[in-house]
């Protein structure tokens, strides 16, 4: 093999690996820490009996997601959330509050359907300029269909008031649209169809505009903000974060009683909305489908409809308990969460049929699938009782942090002392090897720990300074290869060669072996066992590509060099020795 060939992945590797590390400081990112090493809080909370019924593994494992969703709002680093049969483990590093940990994982959040009164722009969002009137201009047209009472299907075809560039739907900031194409203020460009037996066809005319309305332009990038109604009446008390300035209560319509004031999930607009007109426990299915577009089909229980259509024609009417919010007389009903508006579709249809209505407007497939979800579990269909609450203080993180950073640099030295020791030169290779396999594995630590929200935890220094007796394990194995060639009598140079292809071949058995074992145990455990899992499988993967790319052609540069092979420097002229002292004494 040409040193070209050798030099080319030598130097590739040791670039990668310094440049993961400068990558991570230039950057000022550092590993994520966990629950145990940076202190916070652990709750566990215990399914409760309901009618003398536990609730089913399904309906836990999506009230366990539903927690995850609302803790991921709060903007927790890494919570570990975690399902036991009907318990559920909700770590919390760093929230020192222990109020907000108890609500936030423990309430039973309530799906509300409120008529919207008005909107204004929320004077607290970031970079937007300052309220202006401004008219909608003309939206694009989409059509619904959806079943008439007498099994039949009913095309409607509305017209939306598109947002501010004529692109985008409004209205629908918390379904996974990006910072700035989320709702404007006074717009509703998805729209709920609901249909009777007798089923009215209202069809926009080519070219409208929306009423105008006092509202925040949305041109500006704003951040996305969790923030609760301004008055406590008829919310669900689940709600998490800041509650809405002084300066943002004042600038919206003050609500009636029974009403609230709610924040769009981007932290743009303020809904000042009605009483309850019915609540997520009249749903009975949500689903999205692909008519024309993408649109959420919603199915409401037999007893609820009365409730429903109460609502739907009060908006349909535009009347003053929900008054027109487009140019078509068409009152908004909010679906709202955890006190912040998901979505606010004008009403296109006096009554619902079928038990069904549908929610449509400027869909891709993945945000009607995450308003679908939504509607079906935004509220946690398990009642939880708390278990334990158990706080971690900080103090005691960083004293683990210390105790395991110690040990794992312990560990290291001792290895790479009894390494020198032992193979004499050739212990600088598994020192090198060590260094680069460390800066590797310091770069993906801290880029999954920005991009994927991973949490180092004790048990994964743990796997981290256990894999390097695996890593170390593939130097002993070609080391060894390399002495037996040298020991039948080849030179140093074809036994490397040699050496490590026979080498290979066990470390690459070992290594699929350890990760078959560290993905077992990933998969098959909750809490610590998997971040020691998680950990071990990178690093194991790690090894083989610096066996490949680093081992190799160090290795074999060295065994080129005649000044260092002739030497006692590498610890093999005792074997080429005994291999020239088995030879004579054959001989004779």
């Amino acid at each position: 093999m040409s040193r070209r060939r050798l030099l080319i992945p030598l130097v590739f590797t040791v670039l990668l690996s310094l440049g993961s590390v400068l990558a991570a400081v230039l950057s000022d990112t550092s590993p994520t820490l966990g629950l145990d090493l940076q202190g916070g809080f652990s709750v566990v909370l215990q399914a409760r009996e309901v009618d003398g019924q536990l609730p089913s593994e399904e309906s836990v494992e999506k009230a366990k997601d539903i927690i995850r969703l609302r803790v991921d709002g709060l903007g927790v680093g890494e919570p570990d959330i975690t399902r036991q049969g009907r318990t559920v483990i909700v770590q919390l590093p760093g929230v020192t509050d222990r109020a907000k940990a108890e609500q936030v994982v423990g309430c039973t959040a309530k799906l509300e359907f409120r008529p919207v009164l008005a909107v204004a722009g929320n004077p607290d969002a970031v970079d937007l300029p300052e309220t202006t009137t401004t008219t909608a201009p003309e939206g694009e047209e989409t059509t619904t269909t959806v079943a008439d009472g007498e099994g039949g299907e009913t095309t409607t075809t509305t017209e939306a008031p598109a947002d501010g560039d004529g692109e985008g739907e409004t209205g629908m900031g918390a379904v996974g649209l990006p910072p700035g194409e989320g709702a404007a203020a006074g717009q509703f460009a998805p729209t709920t169809t609901t249909t009777t037996t007798e089923v009215p066809t209202t069809t926009a005319p080519p070219s409208t505009e929306a009423p105008a309305t006092t509202t925040t332009a949305p041109e500006a990038e704003a951040t996305t903000t969790t923030t609760t109604p301004a008055s406590a009446d008829g919310a669900s008390g689940c709600e998490t974060g800041d509650p809405l300035s002084e300066a943002a209560i004042a600038s919206a319509t003050p609500p009636p009683e029974g009403g609230i004031l709610a924040p769009s999930e981007d932290g743009v607009s303020i809904y000042t909305l009605g009483p309850v007109g019915f609540t997520g426990d009249a749903l009975s299915s949500a689903d999205a489908t692909l008519q024309e577009t993408w649109a959420v089909s919603v199915d409401v229980k037999g007893g609820d409809q009365d409730q429903a259509n109460a609502a739907f024609n009060a908006c349909y009417n535009g009347e003053e308990t929900c008054p027109a919010q487009n140019d078509q007389g068409r009152g908004a009903i909010a679906i709202v969460l955890d006190g912040q508006v998901i979505s606010a579709p004008a009403v296109n249809g006096p009554n619902l049929a079928s038990d069904t209505f549908t929610i449509s407007g400027d869909f891709d497939q993945s945000e009607a699938k995450e308003l679908a979800l939504v509607l079906r579990y935004g509220s946690l269909p398990v009642e939880f009782e708390q278990a334990a609450l158990q706080q971690v203080s900080a103090t005691l993180g960083d004293d683990s942090l210390q105790a395991g950073l110690i040990a794992g640099a312990v560990g290291i030295a001792a290895v790479a002392i009894y390494m020198l020791l032992y193979y004499r030169g050739l212990g600088l290779v598994v020192v090198g090897g060590l260094a680069v396999w460390g800066g590797l594995m310091y770069g993906v630590v801290c880029w999954l720990s920005a991009n994927q929200g991973l949490a180092l935890t004790l048990s994964g220094i743990i796997g981290i300074v256990v894999s390097v007796g695996t890593t170390v394990d593939s130097y002993v194995v070609f080391f060894e290869r390399l002495k037996d060639e040298v020991r039948s009598g080849r030179s140093i140079r074809s036994s490397t060669e040699r050496g490590f292809d026979k080498a290979i071949r066990t470390i690459l058995t070992a290594d699929i072996a350890s990760f078959i074992g560290a993905f077992l145990l990933w998969w098959l455990t909750v809490g610590p066992v998997r971040g020691f899992a998680f950990f071990l499988g990178i690093s194991v993967i790690l090894d083989l590509f610096v066996a490949y790319f680093f081992t190799r052609p160090v290795a074999t540069l060295v065994s080129r060099s005649e000044r260092l092979t002739d030497s006692r420097f590498l610890g093999l002229r005792s074997a080429r020795a005994r291999a020239t002292t088995a030879e004579a004494g054959g001989a004779a």
